[in-house]
């Protein structure tokens, strides 16, 4: 009997150490048996209810509990037949109270308990129990309880120990990396809220953030400048910085200033500006502030930016400046043309003087005389003189004009037709006008010398031949364009455009070109004076339109000018009057002019052709004089501006002694509001220094033959 028990017991022991055999194959990849148990059950307690439950299984279900030390003293039960205990439910022993469990634990021994009450006490439901220590890799975890009834095999005893002790290592190390996961999750947690709250500060800051490394790669973009450029960061982060958003024209700049930063020879935070490529293709000017990104060891590796958007700031700089040049230039304008009429004024009394006295010189001689000619040379310059005197006066904006309603597109055919017999064949002229109506309220005469004046210029920069073309077109001016140029008003408008394909002009040299007298070229007779734009500009001025300019070396200049557009459906036709031949006469007359000479000249005129001249130099003057021969005076003849009592003053006067008085206002200026004053209070009629002998006998004879 007992034989066949020992073969029975034999056969159960062979067929557990079969199962655990068994189990030891399945065991051949480790690393996978120990991650399918202790994935699942990354801690203590758990690994050790698996471990219990699958010894329960290869047992067939017969008692098993594994037990953990909590403290090097004590013990307690943490898993029983693969059920985890409840903490409230778990026995714990103190080593030293139980010498059983200090051998199992502290010797790492296999021990068997003999059977006792106090054995039932502790291990509840036991026949025999045996204890296999678990060990770790440097100390004790604690230890397996089996019941020796199946009378199992010492080297059995051994891998189930073994196997215990693995399990429980194997889960130690997982609780371990675990932590560590934990652990690295928390830091990793940490580092994303601080990474996200560095880039929430990035973020909502008012400049562009940029880093990138010595090659130009792009580690860091701020949401400012992501806006900027257009692209979201993702896209723009690992991008090489000068290839991708920096313009061919300024990568060698911008490299430079990168390479000067890397090596430390710029002061960091030095303010550089240079623009940028956004995804439109615009360029955004950027103020840069920089600095270096350097490793441990105190290398450089990259550079850190700031960069603010000064583009618009710029150009409300640039449009600013424009603005105050532009009233600059006005106010130098006006004060120049405040100058030139001063001495208009006087120019026109001397010139009134020798065109006088060699007309009238003139006038007594024939063709075959030997004084003929020189006679006439000193006519012809002295109303080349007087047409100077016009132009400084059409720059000061204070030419005359008879402002009508123009068709321009008929007055720039008409020039057009002079251009083409003056200029050089080599010019090439074209002309482009809008088919719809062209109306301008202008002067015709100044609209032909402001096109020829620019036509004269093309040519000179044109050399070699060239184009020059010549465009009308009505357009709209809106608030936008108005708020660049001060005094424009919004609204409808013709623009007249000349262009040529010349030498262009120096961009240090567009401040002065509409300077009068000012000139690139030798001055002399057959190259002008310098007027030419300052007369062009003063006659658009005067119309109450704009010019601008736009100029390039080596490729051409454009000049476009703007006149306030007119609306009218028909131009009327204006046939000019001529001046009849003047007639003499036998009435007195009362010649009123400060300069002695332009006086003297007067009397002699009139004197010439039969008239009695009484003279006065001033308006208190002729006020004694008038009231002394008011019966014998027919007209009175008088200058606008004199010493102590103007011509107004003196007119009004007059018109208190006689108001039926006729009066001749003369005046070396363009004074026309005051000459209108004059001629409302009671004037009959104006002549303009310097006159000519035609012009003045005429307009004497017209007023004293009137009603």
């Amino acid at each position: 009997m007992k034989n066949q028990d020992k073969e029975a017991d034999g056969q159960s022991g062979s067929k557990i150490t079969h199962a655990y055999a068994s189990l030891y194959d399945q065991l051949a990849d480790i690393k996978h048996f120990v991650y399918s148990v202790t994935r699942l059950h990354g801690d203590r307690d758990s690994a050790a209810a698996a471990i219990s439950k699958q010894v329960c299984e290869m047992r067939g279900g017969s008692d098993n509990a594994v037990w953990l030390l909590t403290d090097p003293r004590t013990v307690e039960e943490t898993a029983r037949n693969g059920e985890l205990t409840a903490k409230e439910q778990r026995r714990t022993v103190d080593l030293h109270s139980y010498s059983e469990v200090s051998r199992a634990i502290l010797d790492q021994r296999v021990v068997w308990v003999s059977s006792s009450e106090r054995t039932q006490e502790l291990f509840p439901g036991f026949q025999s129990p045996i204890l296999f220590p678990i060990k770790g890799s440097t100390e004790s975890l604690g230890f397996m309880v089996l019941d020796n009834q199946d009378q199992i095999e010492a080297e059995d005893y051994q891998f189930v120990s073994q196997f215990a002790s693995m399990i429980l290592e194997m889960s130690e190390l997982y609780r371990r990396l675990e932590d560590e996961i934990k652990l690295r999750r928390s830091l990793e947690e940490l580092l994303r809220k601080e990474r996200d709250t560095a880039q929430m500060y990035l973020d909502v800051a008012g400049v562009i953030l940029l880093a990138i490394d010595k090659n130009g790669k792009i580690g860091l973009l701020n949401r400012k400048g992501s806006q900027i450029l257009g692209f979201p960061s993702e896209e723009i982060v690992g991008k090489n910085w000068f290839e991708c958003f920096i313009k061919p024209a300024d990568r060698e700049f911008v490299k430079s200033v990168f390479s000067q930063v890397m090596e430390s020879h710029l002061d960091p935070f030095s303010n550089v500006e240079y623009p940028v490529l956004t995804k439109t293709g615009e360029e955004r000017l950027i103020a840069w502030n920089k600095t270096i990104i350097t490793d441990d060891s105190g290398l450089a590796t990259g550079s850190l930016s700031s960069g603010e958007d000064i583009t618009d700031r710029k150009r409300a700089e640039q449009e600013k400046e424009n603005l105050r040049a532009q009233l600059l230039q006005t106010q130098k304008m006006e004060t120049m043309g405040t100058l030139a009429a001063g001495i208009a004024h006087d120019f026109n009394n001397m010139l009134a003087v020798i065109l006088g006295y060699s007309s009238m010189l003139l006038a007594d001689k024939n063709e075959k005389d030997p004084e003929y000619q020189q006679l006439q040379k000193i006519v012809k310059t002295s109303e080349d003189a007087a047409d100077l005197v016009q132009r400084i006066r059409i720059f000061g904006r204070r030419a005359e004009m008879n402002l009508v309603p123009l068709d321009l597109n008929h007055q720039i055919d008409e020039v057009t037709k002079l251009l083409s017999s003056t200029l050089p064949k080599t010019i090439d002229i074209e002309i482009h006008l809008t088919k719809d109506p062209v109306i301008i309220k202008a002067d015709s005469s100044q609209i032909a010398q402001m096109v020829m004046n620019l036509a004269v210029n093309a040519n000179e920069a044109m050399p070699q031949g060239g184009r020059l073309s010549i465009l009308t077109e009505n357009i709209v001016l809106d608030d936008d364009y108005c708020r660049l140029l001060m005094g424009v008003k919004p609204g409808a408008y013709v623009m007249l455009t000349v262009s040529d394909t010349g030498r262009g002009i120096d961009k240090s040299l567009m401040e002065r070109i509409f300077d009068p007298f000012f000139s690139t070229k030798m001055r002399d007779s057959r190259k002008g004076t310098g007027l030419g734009l300052s007369v062009v500009q003063g006659i658009v001025h005067q119309h109450g339109g704009h010019i601008t300019v736009e100029s390039e070396v080596g490729q051409g200049t454009i000049f476009r000018m703007y006149f306030p557009a007119l609306e009218v459906e028909k131009v009327p036709e204006y046939v000019e009057k001529e001046i009849p031949y003047p007639a003499g006469g036998t009435e007195t007359i009362l010649l009123v002019e400060d300069w002695e000479a332009v006086r003297e000249l007067g009397v002699i005129i009139l004197e010439k052709f039969g008239y009695t001249v009484l003279s006065a130099c001033d308006g208190q003057e002729a006020l004694d004089v008038y009231e002394k021969e008011q019966g014998n005076i027919s007209l009175v003849i008088l200058d606008i501006i004199m010493p102590r009592m103007d011509g107004k003053e003196c007119l009004e006067q007059l018109l208190r002694i006689n108001p039926d008085v006729k009066v001749i206002i003369s005046s070396g200026v363009g004074q026309y509001d005051l000459i209108n004053d004059v001629v409302e209070i009671g004037a009959k009629g104006a002549v303009h220094k310097p006159y000519s002998m035609r012009q003045l006998l005429g307009m004497v004879r017209e007023v004293l033959d009137a009603g």
